[in-house]
C-alpha cells in the first residue's frame, strides 16, 4: 500500500480497482488507515471507477495461536475503520470484501497461510460473486463467459479479440457487427483471408467505418467474455448489429438461447446505452429450418423493442420461394454460411437500418 502504487494505479484506466494487501500489512498495520484514506483519495481524484477493499482472509493456524490470529484481526480492524470513515464521508463507488465472505475453510491452506488449489477456488468464487455485484455481471448464469480456441487452421481467436479492441478504441467505428463465423466471413476489418461477401459488404457500408466483430465458432458465452474484456469500451458507435446463437443449437434449448440473446442485449446496452441495437434473427440453416423458425418466433415474442432496439429478419431472403420453409442452397456455400449471392440478399435487408 505504498503511496507510489496508488499513483501508478490512478494512471491506469480500469473497470475496477482492487486493494488486497492486508496479509503483508501486519508489520505496519498502524499505517493502514492513513494509506487507505489517502490512496482512495488519489484514485477518486482521477476517476469514479469502483474500488474494492479486501480483508485478510485469515490464517488456519490462528485458531490455536492467538498471536497469529491477532495479526489478521488488527489489519482487518484498521481496514474496516478506514472504509467506515470513507463511507461516512460520502465517497461513492467503494466496496468491501470481508474475511467471512471469502470463507476460507480449515483444510484450504497448504501451510496455515497460503491457499491450496481448494483455497484459491474459494477465494476466486468470493471475488466472482463480489465483482458480479459491483459490475452487474450476474445476468447470464447459463452462459458463463469464456474464451475459445479451435485448431488454428483458420484464425487465432485471442489475436482477433485484441485487434477488435484496438480498432474500436482508435477508429471509433460508426457500426459494429457482432456475431460468429457468418459475420466473420462476410468482409471488412479486422481483415480475414476468408471474405465470402466482400462486394456486398462494400456495397452496404460504403465509406462508413465498420468493425467486423464476428468470430468463427463463437457462442453466446464467448461474446459475453469479449464484452467483459473491452470490445465495446472506448468507442461510441451509431449502430450495433448482433446475430449469435446458431452455434448454441447443439447444447442449449430454444428457451435458453433466446434468454441468452436477450440478456446479452442488456449487457450490450449497459456498455452502449445510446447506440441503436439491431438484434438479427438467427439465419436459417440446412436441416434445422423448422427449429430456427420456432426459436426466432420466440425471440420476436420475448424481446422488448423500443426506439433504440429492434429486430432484423433476413429469413425470407434466404429461403426457397416454394413455401417449403427450406433454405435456398444456391445462396449458401455449405448450408450454413452464405456465399456472395447470399450476402448480397442479406445486405439488402440490412441497408435501411444503416442509412
Amino acid at each position: 500500500m505504498e503511496p507510489a502504487i496508488f499513483d501508478l494505479m490512478s494512471e491506469v484506466k480500469s473497470q475496477l480497482y482492487i486493494i488486497d494487501c492486508m496479509p503483508n500489512m501486519y508489520p505496519s498495520h498502524d499505517s493502514i488507515y492513513a494509506r487507505t484514506i489517502n490512496g482512495v483519495a488519489k484514485l477518486r481524484a482521477k476517476s469514479n471507477t469502483p474500488i474494492l477493499l479486501v480483508e485478510n482472509d485469515g490464517y488456519m493456524y490462528g485458531t490455536t495461536n492467538r498471536a497469529i490470529e491477532n495479526e489478521c484481526t488488527v489489519t482487518n480492524v484498521e481496514l474496516r475503520r478506514a472504509y467506515d470513515k470513507l463511507i461516512a464521508d460520502s465517497v461513492k463507488g467503494l466496496y468491501y470484501l470481508s474475511k467471512e465472505e471469502i470463507g476460507i475453510t480449515p483444510d484450504a491452506q497448504v501451510d496455515g497461510w497460503h491457499p491450496s488449489d481448494l483455497g484459491m477456488t474459494e477465494y476466486a468464487n468470493a471475488y466472482v460473486n463480489k465483482i458480479n455485484d459491483i459490475l452487474g455481471r450476474n445476468v447470464l448464469p447459463i452462459f458463463e463467459p469464456c474464451s475459445q480456441r479451435r485448431e488454428p487452421h483458420n484464425y487465432e481467436w485471442r489475436e482477433r479479440h485484441e485487434a477488435v479492441v484496438k480498432r474500436n478504441a482508435t477508429e471509433n467505428p460508426e457500426v459494429l457487427m457482432i456475431g460468429n463465423s457468418i459475420t466473420h466471413f462476410w468482409g471488412g476489418y479486422p481483415e480475414h483471408r476468408t471474405q465470402n461477401g466482400k462486394k456486398s459488404w462494400k456495397k452496404l457500408f460504403g465509406k462508413k467505418s465498420v468493425t467486423n466483430m464476428g468470430f468463427g465458432w463463437d457462442r453466446i458465452e464467448n461474446v459475453v467474455w469479449r464484452i467483459y474484456h473491452g470490445e465495446l469500451d472506448n468507442c461510441s458507435p451509431k449502430h450495433i448489429f448482433m446475430m449469435i446463437g446458431t452455434n448454441n443449437l447443439e447444447k442449449n434449448s430454444n428457451e435458453e438461447i433466446v434468454s441468452g440473446i436477450i440478456e446479452l442485449s442488456k449487457l450490450i446496452r449497459s456498455h452502449q446505452p445510446e447506440t441503436k441495437l439491431h438484434i438479427v434473427k438467427i439465419f436459417p440453416r440446412k436441416d434445422q429450418e423448422e427449429r430456427i423458425a420456432s426459436l426466432n418466433t420466440l425471440l420476436e415474442e420475448t424481446l422488448i423493442k423500443d426506439e433504440l432496439t429492434d429486430i432484423v429478419d433476413c429469413t425470407s431472403a434466404l429461403l426457397k420461394n416454394d413455401g417449403s420453409g427450406k433454405i435456398d442452397e444456391s445462396l449458401f456455400s455449405d448450408g450454413l454460411h452464405p456465399n456472395e449471392k447470399g450476402y448480397d440478399r442479406i445486405s439488402t435487408i440490412f441497408s435501411p437500418y444503416v442509412k
